[in-house]
């Protein structure tokens, strides 16, 4: 008996439910490898985070240490320093992170936070390490202080960078340039204008550029300087009148309040101690204490 093909309908009627079937499955499973790509990307985002949280915990004394304070590294500088690994590639793009991907670094009241500043750096189509890569160190830290002086015009003396090519030879071609907390473009950090700056060195051999950052941030962190009498003596008749601010002085780059524990002193013989506390207006505080002779 000869055996029965599929008529030319049948054959229809199976392309066209393979076809809605298609239609039906591809999408799913295209966005099934998405979703499973973006996961692996964010594993890899929370690497660099950790390993720049790694970083600040060996660099302390590099490190912001007032809450809310930020700082900035690049995905080179965690390679520089060992904490990351040459090779890290992202999922998504299947090829290198950039070097020059940026991560921002917040001290909080007890710890540090990271966080990758996302769709910064310059995409890369290299699948690994380049070794002509350039060696760059910033000299001295990645992260400094400057104490805050009024009206001072004195401009902070970058120490700039280390540069050498991948045979160890100097470079020459380094740009550097200087960006306040808003992104604005400074000419120069001066002790006399508080504020977060970030200094970006661009640094480029063998036709590749790679980027490190020092952060720098003017604040005033000291407390008034109260300075007092020598040991006082009032007689009682004048000791509720005496003004017990009149006769210190205080000192400071910024306003502040200065305030005695007692308001006036009694008119009964004795000697009183005295305390002073004065607070300025970034909240540095300051105490000291006198001894008033009543008799």
């Amino acid at each position: 008996m000869k055996k029965k093909g599929f008529t030319l309908a049948e054959m229809l009627g199976v392309i066209t439910i393979l076809a809605v079937l298609g239609l039906l499955v591809f999408p799913a499973v295209e966005k099934s490898l998405k979703d499973g790509k973006e996961d692996l990307h964010r594993v890899q985002i929370n690497n660099i985070e950790n390993a720049a949280l790694t970083w600040t915990s060996d660099n302390a004394f590099k490190s912001p240490d007032k809450p809310g304070e930020t700082m900035l590294l690049t995905l080179y500088q965690l390679k520089q320093a060992g904490k990351i690994d040459n090779d890290i590639i992202d999922p998504v793009t299947k090829n290198l992170f950039p070097d020059d991907l940026t991560i921002k670094i917040t001290a909080t009241a007890s710890d540090y936070k990271a966080e990758v500043v996302e769709d910064s750096g310059n995409p890369t189509n290299d699948k690994k390490y380049n070794p002509l890569t350039p060696d760059v160190k910033i000299n001295g830290k990645e992260f400094v202080y400057l104490e805050y002086k009024k009206n001072s015009t004195q401009a902070y003396a970058d120490p700039g960078v280390t540069a050498l090519s991948s045979t160890g030879a100097s470079i020459s071609d380094i740009t550097s340039a200087i960006k306040d907390e808003n992104g604005n473009i400074v000419l120069n950090i001066t002790y006399g204008r508080m504020g977060t700056y970030n200094i970006f060195y661009d640094v480029t051999s063998d036709n590749i550029t790679v980027r490190v950052i020092r952060t720098v941030i003017v604040k005033d962190s000291k407390g008034p300087v109260i300075t007092l009498p020598s040991t006082t003596t009032v007689s009682r008749s004048n000791a509720a009148s005496y003004n017990l601010i009149s006769t210190i002085t205080v000192t400071d780059e910024s306003e502040y309040t200065v305030t005695p524990d007692r308001t006036n002193l009694p008119s009964v013989a004795g000697t009183y101690t005295i305390t002073y506390t004065a607070t300025d207006a970034y909240g540095n505080t300051s105490q000291a204490r006198r001894t008033i002779i009543v008799n």
